[in-house]
């Protein structure tokens, strides 16, 4: 125990320097809420710029106000180097917002940092009023180096309005024109090739090995109307006549189904020697499906009948 002022003064000197070491402790190492600072510089801070309406301030007709008003109401003097000087301005303008509350941030990160390094000194924890003492001083301390430091950032704004030239800018609205132009014409080179498939499709569809007969439409239903139409050919010509003496007699004719009594195609082969007429549902099927015997049927008359 201190029986003098100096001692006191050594003591409260000593407990000072703890205090100021767990502090930079949480600034240097991140320990605690230390992090959060660098977490404010490096991603909320450039976030807040990104979100900024820079899109809507470069817009084209914006612009052309700037360079037009740039000397004052005189439509007859138009001074580009003035009206761009102006858009810079109005630009880096919008900087100073995301700027304060960036110090806000990490004012409100430092508050907590006094408080966690006075709980982690383990000597004022014996004092509890000269705690209370030191963490007040200190918030009192940060409360005046916020209102200094969004003067200064407010300042490092107005300081790089002045040393960013006009051609910066120029610069970069002719990387976004040239940006621009390749997207669209890589938009263009892809519906071209595109387009140049579709008609490479169509000019094969609609070539002589398909008859010549279409002109148009998807190649779905250019082949379905081609396989179609051979089809019908084909069923046109399948009359066929066989045996020694041509009795026997084939070809498509339409039987009615006797269970949903519709109509469908089959191949009928007739034997004129006995009169019977057997019927397959394919052309190439080897065994008869059904036998009908001929009594009074004439057999061309029937087989002409069908046909036509």
């Amino acid at each position: 125990m201190v029986q003098s002022a100096e001692g006191t003064r050594a003591i409260a000197l000593e407990l000072c320097r703890e205090f100021e070491d767990k502090f930079l402790q949480h600034i240097m190492t991140g320990e605690g809420s230390g992090w959060k600072i660098v977490a404010s510089f490096e991603g909320n801070f450039p976030n807040r710029i990104k979100q900024l309406p820079l899109d809507r301030h470069f817009d084209i007709n914006n612009v052309k106000r700037i360079v037009l008003e740039a000397d004052g109401y005189q439509p007859y003097l138009i001074s580009p180097e003035k009206g761009l000087r102006s858009l810079i301005k109005g630009v880096l303008e919008l900087a100073k917002e995301p700027s304060r509350l960036c110090v806000d941030e990490v004012h409100h990160v430092l508050v907590d940092i006094v408080s966690a390094s006075a709980n982690a000194t383990p000597g004022l924890g014996r004092y509890p009023p000269f705690k209370r003492e030191v963490v007040a001083i200190a918030s009192a301390a940060l409360d005046g180096f916020k209102n200094e430091s969004k003067k200064m950032v407010v300042a490092l704004v107005d300081m790089e309005r002045v040393f960013v030239p006009p051609q910066h800018f120029i610069r970069l609205v002719q990387r976004r024109m040239e940006r621009q132009r390749r997207e669209e014409e890589l938009k263009n080179r892809s519906s071209k090739k595109g387009n140049d498939a579709e008609q490479a499709i169509l000019n094969r569809a609609t070539s002589p090995q398909t008859g010549g007969q279409q002109t148009g439409g998807s190649l779905k239903s250019m082949r379905e109307k081609s396989n179609q139409a051979d089809k019908e050919v084909q069923e046109a010509s399948g009359l066929k006549t066989a045996g020694p003496e041509g009795e026997l007699t084939a070809g498509f004719l339409s039987k009615k189904s006797a269970k949903t009594n519709g109509w469908s195609k089959r191949w009928f082969v007739l034997n004129e020697k006995t009169g019977k007429l057997g019927y397959t549902k394919t052309q190439e099927e080897r065994h008869f499906r059904g036998v009908i015997t001929l009594e009074v049927w004439s057999i061309t008359t029937l087989l002409i009948w069908d046909h036509y």
